[in-house]
């Protein structure tokens, strides 16, 4: 709870000190055929640009959805990072987020798991182009790459030995992620 509170002092530190602002709906996907699985996300962001900076600001609220064949994995992310853009009509885009995350169905995946976290920490560097409409409209298209720093769940595993040690269950996946950006 102390984490969420922190994030929206400084989404709303933002909101009233910030040089340019814009408001993005993002959309992503992945189909992984030889996993038989899926990611979808869709979210609202909230850009922040210094007065003649390269750089943005990002932070703002998504649902990303991973499915498998028998399991269906749902997070609420709250990001936190940076993007670097140039360029005026074309705009190649660098970014990296750090995200706030949330599991949504912990019961989902791996029913014996000795501890799991609700709370977790995920890194997603990007890479991609935009491409500004207008003044007012710009269109980003980037392939983002989630892994997470803080493990699904604990679980013991057994060695060739026959040793029992504890092994974490990490998550990382890429996606195409689309967002359609309006400056206020």
């Amino acid at each position: 709870m102390k984490q969420i509170f922190i994030l929206f002092v400084i989404f709303f530190s933002f909101l009233s000190f910030s040089q340019s602002r814009e408001i993005g709906l993002d959309i992503g996907y992945w189909n992984w055929r030889e996993y038989e699985a899926h990611f979808s996300r869709i979210g609202i962001n909230y850009f922040y640009t210094p007065k003649e900076a390269f750089f943005k600001f990002k932070t703002g609220l998504t649902l990303d959805n991973l499915a498998e064949t028998n399991s269906r994995v749902g997070f609420i992310r709250i990001p936190i990072g940076l993007d670097v853009t140039f360029g005026k009509k074309i705009q190649p885009i660098i970014g990296f987020s750090v995200l706030n995350s949330f599991w949504l169905n912990p019961n989902e995946l791996q029913h014996n798991a000795i501890k799991k976290y609700i709370f977790q920490l995920v890194a997603n560097p990007c890479a991609g182009v935009g491409y500004q409409i207008s003044s007012k409209y710009h269109l980003g298209l980037t392939y983002q790459y989630n892994f997470d720093i803080v493990p699904l769940y604990l679980y013991k595993a057994s060695g060739i030995s026959g040793h029992h040690y504890t092994e974490g269950e990490y998550i990382s996946y890429g996606f195409l992620n689309l967002c359609f950006r309006y400056k206020m």
